[in-house]
């Protein structure tokens, strides 16, 4: 698990910048010390991908446009792909969290490339996307058919 202490934002529209995230395996896991950030703040950022968070220790508040959320200890919480947020310390805190980043199809294959696709509007735009999971989905559909034919 890599440890991160900054954050990298790309230019004026404030995506995050992912180093290490790969499209062959689109997962990266880290252990963040926002205590070490500017002043414990996490500036408004957004990334392509989901953020699942566990509090290790201290307390994170999370700003989104809708709300904000704080988050102790033993808590956790998921940021969806392409959400505007901000974190924060509680005054005192030593914040450590461990975060995990990664592509809403990484939990169920074709089927969770669809429903990413479609719940997330991830990955709508390009051709290959729109036809390409649609057309694995349909070849495991068949080949989950044929295996059971053939073992009855």
């Amino acid at each position: 698990m890599k440890t991160i202490r900054t954050i990298e934002l790309s230019g004026s529209t404030r995506q995050e910048r992912l180093p290490g995230f790969a499209e062959d395996f689109p997962y990266i896991a880290s252990w963040a010390e926002t205590g070490q950030y500017n002043g414990g703040m996490v500036p408004w950022h957004w990334h392509p991908v989901v953020e699942l968070f566990y509090m290790y220790s201290g307390s994170l508040v999370y700003e989104t446009p809708q709300g904000t959320r704080t988050f102790g200890p033993g808590s956790g919480g998921l940021v969806n792909a392409n959400v505007l947020h901000s974190t924060r310390n509680l005054p005192g805190d030593r914040v450590v969290s461990w975060i995990h980043l990664f592509e809403p199809s990484l939990l169920g294959g074709s089927v969770g490339a669809l429903l990413g696709m479609h719940v997330f509007r991830h990955k709508t735009r390009h051709w290959y996307f729109r036809w390409g999971i649609p057309a694995i989905f349909l070849l495991q559909l068949a080949a989950c058919g044929a295996v059971w034919y053939l073992g009855r």
